[in-house]
């Protein structure tokens, strides 16, 4: 959070508290006939309460980890995968996809494995490894946008989007290489 908004949100927090003091008297002390030195006593409390509240949400911001899509169980599923399965591959990526509908829906680990017949791709989904090939013969267009997005258009499964978790320059090359050979056929 930067400096600007943490003043903003101080104040926001400054206000809202004198607002609940005020009204808290106003709501409970007022009708009961209590002095304005409780009402002061309220609008304090309230203001040492938004205090605290900032502070304290400045403490759980600064523990609270980023939300991430990795699952460190679902990689050595794949890997274990991969090495029960033994076939040779000229490129595999690591990548994230949609899979599942409704309650189901969830970002999976996958793995994207270039082979001499087809691309393979496995994925974990809720315990369990799925995988489904794409021919060679049915894809239509392979791109890669913004070094991160890999787009599949097959014409068996339609069209497979990827979020690709990290790319090397060579792999870069040779998806574009992959890419132009789709793409003049």
């Amino acid at each position: 959070m930067d400096k600007k908004f943490k003043k903003i949100y101080l104040l926001i927090c400054l206000c809202g508290g004198m607002l609940f003091g005020l009204l808290f008297f106003f709501t409970f002390g007022a009708g009961a006939g209590y002095s304005w030195f409780l009402a002061k006593l309220c609008f304090c409390v309230g203001m040492v309460w938004a205090v605290a509240f900032y502070f304290i949400s400045m403490f759980v911001q600064k523990k609270s980890k980023p939300f991430t899509f990795e699952n460190p169980k679902a990689q050595a599923k794949l890997k274990e995968y991969e090495a029960a399965r033994g076939i040779p591959y000229e490129q595999m990526l690591c990548a994230f996809m949609q899979y599942g509908a409704g309650l189901k829906q969830e970002v999976c680990e996958t793995r994207i494995y270039f082979e001499t017949e087809g691309i393979h791709t496995a994925f974990f989904h809720f315990g369990k490894i799925y995988s489904f090939d794409v021919p060679y013969q049915a894809v239509v267009h392979i791109s890669l946008e913004d070094e991160r997005i890999l787009l599949i258009q097959a014409t068996d499964v339609g069209s497979l989007c990827y979020s690709v978790k990290e790319t090397s320059p060579e792999q870069l090359t040779w998806i574009a290489e992959k890419a132009k050979q789709f793409d003049n056929s």
